[in-house]
């Protein structure tokens, strides 16, 4: 058998702890160093490395590029990951103080110019944030953040904070990283917790807690949201969505379903994504957005509009996704912008398609929900006045709600509501 030393195995690992200890405390980096609960399997302490070293390895040591078994230490607490304004399950309302850092961060690097961050169309007052940040825009993680931004855009990028949302959620769910965290700007794990380390760095030097804490419009969102919510019957939304669709068993199956909304008052309210965590388990919706409605200030009703948008793309994107053939077919060298707003333009029509099915979807939900009531329907299609065709795919899913035997699920009926879509504007 090889004997691997221990010195060899370890010698990069501890670096990489040591780099650590200036920041963490103690007990934080021998939690990350034993992977288990037991002390007597701690790994050796640097005191005992040479007993260490004479013991063999019964298997070769891990890729020192990627050690499961080494954890990051946790630097957010759960109020930090995601504060709960709302619950009532399966929904929850949050806002996360380690996303907006980010959002702050980006905000400060553009010069407070940008559409989607600190939105100037809006009634939502920044000022405060602006001011306590400014002196800070000289600091280190705001300087190198050239690679963590989406430049063409003057925005986030989603590929920072899709992977902050997966490790926010399942943190705080599990006290551990599950899922994955790699995307096109974190190419490793490393490279993630790397870019972790250096936000939690920011947060701290800029006493970004004591900011939250104390900040007039975070108060004012946490007062809104635990004031409205209660007023409104969110859940039958989503019951009404997965009765709908049809399609939850198939795509879901065996999985508790957990509905969430993640808002940040620095988002533009045109810049609300999707996103689909799956936490043992468990598979949470989560829709982050701005809780900004069309009118620029706090609204309840437009806000789960948003979300009920979202939360209906996960039942219905895989069956359109499927039909890509016939929609390039129909589609041929048509032109997007008559058959949607501008914002989707640039999409694959797949998923221009999908956003206009989702919307009409959503529509008959709400007359549905309203005991036939057409009121909120047509409300909710009026304002999409860049989406072709959506009354009329809208009046045709009449025939998929009176004839669910034939059409158990949103995806059998795509073969009728595509071409409607896809036909002469």
């Amino acid at each position: 058998m090889i004997e691997y030393s221990s010195t060899t195995v370890y010698s990069e690992r501890q670096a990489y702890i040591v780099r650590r200890l200036i920041v963490y405390v103690i007990l934080a980096v021998l939690i990350s160093l034993t992977g288990c609960d037991k002390a007597d399997q701690v790994i050796p302490s640097v005191s005992s490395q040479t007993a260490e070293s004479e013991r063999p390895l019964s298997q070769p040591p891990e890729s020192t590029t990627s050690s499961p078994e080494l954890p990051p230490p946790v630097v957010w607490d759960n109020q930090a990951l995601m504060k709960d304004l709302y619950t009532a399950s399966p929904y929850s309302v949050s806002y996360s103080e380690l996303i907006d850092s980010y959002l702050i961060a980006c905000g400060l690097y553009f010069d407070c110019n940008s559409p989607y961050l600190f939105p100037a169309d809006v009634m939502a007052d920044y000022q405060e944030t602006i001011d306590y940040f400014s002196p800070y825009k000289d600091h280190g993680f705001i300087r190198d953040l050239g690679a963590f931004v989406d430049e063409q855009n003057t925005n986030a990028s989603m590929n920072v904070y899709v992977p902050l949302l997966q490790y926010a959620v399942s943190m705080k769910e599990t006290g551990e990283c599950t899922g994955n965290i790699q995307s096109y700007v974190f190419q490793t794990d490393e490279a993630f917790y790397e870019f972790l380390e250096k936000l939690q760095q920011f947060y701290t030097d800029t006493q970004a807690a004591a900011f939250f804490e104390q900040s007039a419009i975070h108060k004012q969102l946490e007062t809104y949201i635990q004031s409205e919510m209660p007023r409104v019957p969110v859940t039958a939304y989503f019951d009404a969505a997965e009765s709908y669709t049809g399609t939850k068993n198939r795509l879901f199956p065996g999985q508790n379903l957990h509905y969430a909304t993640c808002l940040s008052v620095y988002k533009s309210r045109n810049n609300a994504s999707f996103h689909q965590v799956s936490v043992n388990e468990d598979m949470y919706f989560l829709s982050y957005q701005s809780p900004l409605g069309y009118n620029g200030s706090f609204h309840i009703q437009d806000m789960l509009e948003t979300t009920l948008h979202e939360s209906l793309h996960p039942f219905i994107n895989p069956g359109v996704e499927q039909q890509q053939e016939m929609i390039q077919s129909l589609a041929g060298d048509k032109n997007p912008a008559e058959y949607t707003s501008s914002i989707y333009v640039n999409m694959p029509w797949y998923r221009i398609t999908d956003e206009a099915i989702v919307r009409a979807v959503q529509a008959r939900i709400y007359r549905n929900i309203e005991q036939g009531n057409e009121t909120a329907a047509k409300q909710l299609l009026d304002r999409q006045t860049g989406v072709a065709n959506l009354y009329s795919m809208y009046d045709s899913l009449a025939g998929y709600e009176n004839n669910r035997e034939t059409y158990p699920g949103i995806d059998d009926y795509l073969q009728i509501l595509i071409p409607i879509y896809l036909g002469e504007n």
